[in-house]
């Protein structure tokens, strides 16, 4: 290596062009991997944070429409030179618990809607 006309800089060029793309496979990969807490995250849990504050309950709707519009996308597979990552399965499977989260989501707030303007109406007749 020391004979090379740049010596060892050619080996580090190589190694740093390497590192790279290992970088923004570990990005890449990283987003999928944080949909992992759609799965670990408990209803309860989810509902005691949102509490009875309207805003809280339509800011989190609007939140879960728009991640499912970022997964929700024609393209399922990436190419990061030399590196392609296909996520088929993992696509779908996340697209159906974002279905299923806006689903669950939308049932309670409706009930809590429901209560919430039931009890202001039997305030008013007391």
């Amino acid at each position: 290596m020391l004979r090379l006309p740049h010596g060892q800089k050619i080996l580090f060029d190589a190694y740093s062009a390497v590192e790279n793309v290992m970088q923004k496979v570990a990005e890449y990969v990283n987003e999928w991997i944080r949909q992992q807490t759609l799965w670990d995250l408990q209803p309860e849990v989810l509902y005691d944070r949102l509490g009875v504050e309207l805003e809280r309950w339509i800011d989190c709707i609007h939140a879960i429409k728009k991640s499912r519009a970022n997964i929700d996308t024609q393209e399922t597979r990436i190419e990061i030179f030399p590196v392609i990552i296909d996520y088929t399965k993992v696509q779908s499977k996340v697209s159906m618990k974002y279905d299923y989260w806006h689903r669950e989501v939308l049932q309670k707030f409706g009930s809590l809607l429901g209560t919430l303007l039931f009890l202001s109406r039997f305030y008013r007749y007391i």
